[in-house]
């Protein structure tokens, strides 16, 4: 019975403390985490109803933007006063507010406040700054551009969050009011400056009107002439000429050129009419003669003194005025182009920008037929020692081929021992000549497909398979792979897989690919060939366990003749096969490419593009 006492008493002492701490602590928070739920929605709506309604607001509203924020906050917090001062040039005065009246508020106390602060909010906990009442406010600085306005912001009840959270909102919205409105005012000075500026090239553009549009008539008329030149035009320094001849109107124009073995300046073209030009011929020892003057010195003249003119095609002609302008490239002096006039004109600047102008694309035209002339021969040239090289190509290839294969013949029947038993040194030496006879032909067979390669005669196009390709390659390698016990594991993404080739020369691609992986291969190892179908092309890859290429040689690898330094010795090889590989390839727009590590072998590909089935 006692026990049973004690287990109620127990309880009824529990129940007493849980209730006890509900309503002391717990319930408390709940009502407080409630209230401050309330807080954040009134504080949301209040946000968003100021962005709403704050875009109608210029800066020229500041003071009814402020009015319209506090008249929201006071929609949602009714018992919230705000008082609103201004102080200019040191003056305070009373410019607006909420729910307030300006003889409520002690501004001798507030004043010092607020003069001792810059751009921060000052809390106060305790202030009798209104009729000796206790509050707690916040003075919330809302200056913009040089007005220093500051917002006084009090709250009747305990609500410290009210004012914490609502003054830290209106201090960062008039900030972002404040650099928006700066903003905007720095953008319209710059517009108005800009505008100043642009009025003041509109005019200039107008009293330079009529010069460009001369410009552009005479440029116009350049251009078309210039753009009318090509390498088949038969003189095209005439056309030049007539471009100066009938913008300016002169008397006459001339091109003088250079003739290096005479060593004299001859006039080949004399606008507007034909003369006997043989009779103005200027030799370089003419030193008083204008024509000689500019060309020897390279420098252009302007003559309008009649004693200063001694040329014979200008005193015959009774010229008055001359413009004598050397054509000539950075090295090469190639002649002088001379216009005369009857009367003493005093030629514009425009007049001198075009005769300049195409004095220089004289200069370049001339240059480019020097270049032309001197590419046509030595292209001439290039292709009879090309064909010298082909002859005498094919001559070697008949010549040393024919009697390897014979030297070979009778080695192999040597070597078979039908005419007679050999000792080992006999046989020895008999393998190293055919080896030598192989290599030697392997040698002359490469060097005429380079010929063949290099002439013009065309590929011999045709739908390929490249998968029967790579698998007849492989079949014809397996001598060479036995040999070595070499394993080719051989790989393809579809059964079929067509390009347009010259079966002969791809043939020859993969074969030099497999005979380098095989060559650079130690013995007992795998060899990988597969085939990718990448779309557009079909990709080829050998990959191999040998010998890596070095860093410093990858560069060279299809270079003609080239073999690694650490190779030469222990592998046979002429240096010609990746790079006929890469000129085949090339030939058939494709590419060819590899990756390869020191000491962890190779792996070459070639790509070419792949065509339709059905085609």
């Amino acid at each position: 019975m006692i026990y049973l006492v004690i287990i109620v008493v127990i309880i009824f002492i529990s129940f007493f403390i849980y209730w006890y701490v509900k309503f002391k602590h717990v319930l408390p928070v709940y009502q407080r985490i409630e209230h401050l739920e309330k807080i954040y929605v009134r504080f949301e709506e209040f946000v968003y109803s100021v962005l709403s309604v704050s875009t109608n607001f210029h800066k020229d509203d500041y003071i009814n933007l402020l009015n319209m924020v506090f008249i929201k906050l006071n929609s949602v917090f009714p018992d919230t006063s705000i008082y609103v001062f201004e102080n200019n040039d040191g003056q305070w005065s009373y410019i607006g507010g909420v729910n307030n009246a300006e003889s409520q508020i002690n501004f001798s106390k507030v004043e010092p406040i607020i003069s001792s602060i810059k751009n921060e909010i000052i809390f106060i906990e305790d202030g009798d700054i209104l009729d000796g009442k206790i509050r707690k406010f916040a003075i919330i600085p809302l200056g913009i551009l040089k007005r220093k306005i500051y917002a006084i912001m009090l709250c009747e009840g305990d609500e410290k969050e009210i004012l914490i959270h609502y003054s830290k909102f209106l201090l960062s919205f008039m900030r972002f009011a404040r650099n928006y409105y700066e903003s905007f005012d720095a953008v319209s000075v710059e517009s108005k400056r800009l505008r100043m500026e642009l009025d003041s090239l509109v005019k200039e553009l107008e009293s330079q009107g009529s010069r460009l549009i001369k410009k552009h008539k005479e440029a116009k008329i350049i251009y078309e002439g210039i753009s009318s030149f090509d390498m088949e035009n038969d003189n095209p320094l005439r056309n030049l000429l007539s471009l100066i001849y009938n913008s300016l109107k002169p008397y006459f124009a001339v091109y003088y050129s250079y003739e290096e073995g005479a060593n004299i300046l001859s006039p080949n073209i004399f606008l507007p009419g034909d003369i006997d030009l043989s009779r103005y011929s200027a030799g370089l020892n003419e030193h008083d003669w204008l024509v000689v003057k500019s060309f020897v010195n390279k420098n252009p003249l302007y003559v309008y003194n009649e004693d200063e003119i001694k040329d014979p095609i200008l005193k015959e002609n009774d010229i008055k005025t001359a413009v004598l302008f050397p054509i000539y490239s950075s090295k090469t002096k190639f002649g002088v182009l001379l216009i005369g006039m009857k009367d003493r004109r005093n030629f514009t600047k425009d007049d001198m920008f075009i005769m300049e102008l195409i004095s220089k694309e004289i200069s370049v035209t001339v240059n480019i037929f020097e270049l032309y002339n001197k590419v046509s021969k030595d292209a001439v040239n290039l292709a009879n020692l090309n064909k010298i090289k082909d002859d005498f190509l094919a001559t070697v290839n008949h010549e040393i081929k024919t009697p390897l294969t014979t030297i070979k013949g009778f080695v192999s029947v040597l070597l078979s021992g039908e005419v007679g038993s050999l000792n080992d040194q006999q046989s020895a030496f008999l393998t190293m000549v055919d080896q030598a006879t192989n290599r030697l032909i392997n040698i002359v067979t490469n060097l005429l497909d380079i010929s063949k390669l290099n002439s013009e005669t065309g590929l011999e196009m045709e739908k390929t398979d490249m998968v029967e390709l790579a698998e007849s390659a492989i079949t014809a390698m397996k001598i060479k792979t036995y040999s070595k016990g070499i394993t080719v594991k051989f790989e393809k993404e579809a059964d079929k897989i067509y390009v347009m080739a010259d079966r002969h020369w791809i043939v020859q691609v993969i074969n030099n690919l497999m005979d380098n992986a095989i060559k650079y291969s130690p013995n007992g190892s795998e060899i990988k060939i597969k085939i990718y179908d990448r779309g557009s092309v079909a990709v080829f890859s050998v990959e191999d366990k040998g010998y890596g290429i070095d860093e410093a040689d990858k560069k060279y690898v299809f270079e003609k003749f080239y073999r690694a330094k650490d190779t030469m010795l222990n592998v046979e090889g002429s240096g010609l096969g990746l790079s006929i590989a890469r000129t085949i390839v090339e030939k058939h727009n494709g590419k060819i490419w590899f990756e390869s590590e020191k000491g962890k072998g190779s792996k070459f590909y070639f790509a070419l593009p792949k065509i339709k089935e059905n085609i």
